[in-house]
């Protein structure tokens, strides 16, 4: 038995009480799996976001809304138009051009990688994009793709469920739960806040240094602390 016990906010669906389970094999989340099933779109629009310079909700949209670009991109060609002018407005960019070429390789990309993504998708793109900085800067840090979350204590933890749902009230049959620790394997902590410093409107190296800070173990002026763990463990009702 550990020394220690830990705090989870849990969808009763999705996670079971009173079962052992180890953190690493545990069936993927459906927030994870999606992730993973939507990574060659991912791919596309951090390459399209870093190398243009634009807000990431305009790369975001440069691919969902491709198929709609496609008669006025045929035309911007046969036209031999130099720039095309994307439809995403917001209130810090408006109407980016971009160059012909470029939206016509993206578009030859995106159909040939497989997958499609509607906008409702585009939420999970960020557990995809502060796994790449994992693994680019910091390899050695357990990856969010196979550890389970959860708080050092319960204060955190209802914090962090008083924000969930008034994000999005279809939490409010989520609960707090402990998590029973049989065995440790790794868990380290990082201060979530970081995730929250990148909207869907930032560029690219603002969404690289806030990423950054994350795994570096940096803290925010307002932190909110996360256990990332690996090991053995028991759900068990408060």
């Amino acid at each position: 038995m550990a020394e220690k016990q830990l705090y989870r906010v849990i969808n009763p669906i999705e996670e079971r009480i009173g079962e052992e389970v180890d953190a690493i094999s545990r069936p993927l989340s459906p927030r994870i799996y999606k992730t993973l099933e939507l990574r060659p779109v991912f791919d596309l629009i951090l390459d399209f976001w870093r190398k243009e310079g634009v807000q990431l909700a305009t790369a975001v949209q440069a691919i969902v809304l491709l198929p709609s670009y496609f008669d006025k991109l045929n035309i911007a060609l046969e036209q031999h138009k130099e720039f095309f002018e994307l439809r995403y407005v917001n209130s810090k960019e408006s109407k980016p051009l971009v160059e012909t070429e470029k939206i016509r390789n993206l578009t030859i990309r995106y159909l040939q990688c497989g997958v499609k993504m509607n906008m409702d998708e585009g939420c999970y793109i960020w557990e995809y994009l502060w796994e790449v900085v994992r693994q680019a800067k910091y390899p050695n840090c357990i990856s969010r793709y196979n550890c389970l979350f959860a708080f050092e204590n319960q204060r955190d933890a209802e914090t962090y469920l008083k924000e969930r749902i008034n994000e999005n009230p279809s939490h409010a049959l989520d609960k707090i739960c402990h998590v029973e620790i049989k065995h440790i394997k790794r868990q380290e902590v990082y201060d979530m806040r970081w995730l929250d410093e990148i909207e869907i409107f930032a560029k690219y190296d603002e969404y690289i240094n806030a990423a950054g800070n994350y795994w570096s173990g940096k803290i925010t002026k307002n932190p909110l602390k996360e256990v990332l763990f690996q090991g053995i463990y028991c759900i068990r009702e408060t």
